[in-house]
C-alpha cells in the first residue's frame, strides 16, 4: 500500500508544478516503478507458493489419510481411458471389399 500512495504522489500534477520537468525528479519515477513492479512481482510470487504449498499439504494429507488407494483408482481411470482411446484410434480393421454392382454407372 505505501508503494502505491509513493506513485500516486510521484505522479501527481502538483509536483510537476512544484518541481518542473527536472531529470532527477524522472529518474526517481522510473526508480519508484521499477520498485513498484518488483514489489508487485514479489508479492504475487509469495501468493502462488503459498497456495502452491497449500495444495501440497492437502494432496499428501489426503495420501496419509487414505493411504495408496487414491493413486491405485486415478491409475486405473488412467488404464481405462489409454485402452479406450486405443481402441476408438485403431478402429475396426475390417475391409470392405466394393464390386461392380456397388458401383454408379452414369
Amino acid at each position: 500500500m505505501f508503494y502505491l500512495l509513493l506513485m500516486y504522489f510521484l505522479y501527481w500534477k502538483r509536483f510537476d508544478d512544484v518541481v518542473g520537468k527536472t531529470k532527477w525528479f524522472s529518474q526517481l519515477r522510473v526508480i519508484a516503478s521499477f520498485a513498484l513492479l518488483a514489489y508487485v512481482g514479489y508479492a504475487c510470487g509469495i501468493n502462488f507458493l503459498q497456495w502452491l504449498i497449500l495444495a501440497v499439504g492437502l494432496t499428501a494429507d489426503i495420501d496419509t489419510n487414505v493411504g495408496i488407494y487414491v493413486p491405485i483408482i486415478i491409475g486405473l481411470f488412467i488404464a481405462i481411458d489409454i485402452v479406450i482411446g486405443l481402441r476408438t484410434i485403431m478402429g475396426s480393421k475390417t475391409v470392405t471389399k466394393t464390386t461392380d454392382a456397388d458401383k454408379k454407372v452414369e
